[in-house]
């Protein structure tokens, strides 16, 4: 992991047994980290930039007066100081009552079920979390045919009671594994995957959240009783 205003190596993993996966890695010698109350990720060492060519109050807004770059990304750091990086502080979700969520960090939770294919979590300014959830069709088969359920009828799949149950049940389960802020209150099943084509996803595949959101207006207006 790095960023070109750390020149640009911040940690790494080593093939030495100290890999750890999930993470970053170690930071180098000399690099010192810390998570801001946001939850973003802190820099600072001699890798540091001085600053940006003639651009001092970009300068300002990048490094605080204790020389602490703010990468803009949202970090987890560990008792033995390996870095996860969960975000990007753009994407962060505030709810209504003030506290910060990761959206990536909650749908990589829900996305990592087999019975999920994608997941779009919304909750901006709302008092809740929901989630917009594809299926993951191929871990389905047995499951519909128990259920008699026609795998090639998508939109009836969206709105079928017994898959609504079954992802209800994994949503319940997921949610024993994250904080009562970032649990999934209410969640919609899509029934066509998000792509690149209809501009859900950028090409690395993540999820454009706002144009999502457009697309799914009511959908989202719907769980949220609006």
């Amino acid at each position: 992991y790095g960023l070109t205003e750390a020149a640009p190596v911040v940690a790494c993993n080593l093939h030495n047994g100290k890999t750890r996966i999930g993470t970053v890695g170690l930071p180098l010698a000399r690099v010192q980290t810390e998570i801001a109350a946001d939850g973003e990720l802190l820099l600072r060492g001699p890798n540091i930039m001085k600053g940006y060519y003639k651009l001092e109050a970009e300068t300002k807004e990048a490094i605080d007066e204790n020389g602490w770059l703010h990468t803009g990304d949202i970090a987890k750091i560990d008792v033995e100081g390996y870095i996860a990086i969960t975000d990007r502080k753009k994407e962060i979700i505030v709810l209504s009552g003030g506290k910060n969520v990761s959206p990536a960090y909650v749908e990589g939770k829900l996305a990592g079920d087999k019975f999920v294919s994608q997941a779009c979590v919304i909750g901006d300014r709302r008092k809740h979390l929901a989630a917009l959830i594809v299926p993951d069709y191929e871990n389905l088969v047995e499951f519909l045919k128990e259920n008699n359920l026609d795998p090639k009828n998508a939109d009836a799949l969206a709105k079928s009671k017994e898959l609504k149950a079954l992802l209800q049940g994994r949503i319940r389960e997921i949610n024993k594994q994250m904080s009562d802020v970032e649990a999934i209150v209410a969640f919609t099943v899509v029934p066509q995957p998000f792509t690149q084509e209809n501009g859900e996803l950028t090409p690395s595949l993540k999820i454009r959240r706002k144009i999502v959101q457009a697309h799914f207006k009511d959908q989202i207006d719907s769980m949220y009783g609006d």
